[in-house]
């Protein structure tokens, strides 16, 4: 994952109500697939093992999300352990012959989760967060980002 996708999914949790955050947790699953993916390609096991590392502990926070009271959380478990099982060993073996199985089983979810953010109307989880405004101006090569509520009291006192 690089620096600037590093800032969006922090932009992006930062303004996230409950099910946007799990679309977003998702989101950086796949990055994290992704990365495997390439580092299995570069035969760079290092790089490799840390992305499997990473993309297990997802998948732990996607646990962690879950209201074991409904039967549909009960299997939704049952999922991610299955694909924690396959991300093990894949970092075992250094291997990706399951990875596009795992990948397959969480696009499936994933496309779950976002019918079920686009009716997720709540308010963000994180209140006195800084105004972000993007593309009011330009730099000469990227976009420039604005913050507004600079002087605002976001809570903080030294």
């Amino acid at each position: 994952m690089n620096q600037e996708e590093k800032k969006q999914f922090t932009l992006r949790i930062v303004n996230a109500n409950k099910s946007q955050l799990i679309v977003v947790l998702y989101d950086i699953l796949f990055v994290y697939l992704k990365d495997v993916r390439n580092a299995y390609e570069k035969q760079d096991k290092e790089c490799f093992q840390k992305d499997i590392k990473r993309a297990k502990a997802c998948v732990l926070e996607l646990i962690k999300a879950l209201n074991l009271r409904y039967e549909v959380a009960v299997r939704l478990l049952e999922l991610y352990d299955y694909i924690t099982h396959k991300l093990r060993v894949m970092e075992a073996r250094f291997q990706i012959k399951d990875l596009n199985e795992v990948e397959t089983i969480l696009k499936e979810l994933y496309e779950a989760f976002l019918e079920m953010e686009k009716k997720d109307a709540s308010e963000p989880l994180m209140e006195n967060v800084q105004n972000v405004y993007a593309g009011l101006t330009y730099g000469k090569t990227k976009l420039t980002e604005n913050y507004g509520n600079t002087n605002e009291n976001r809570g903080f006192f030294v």
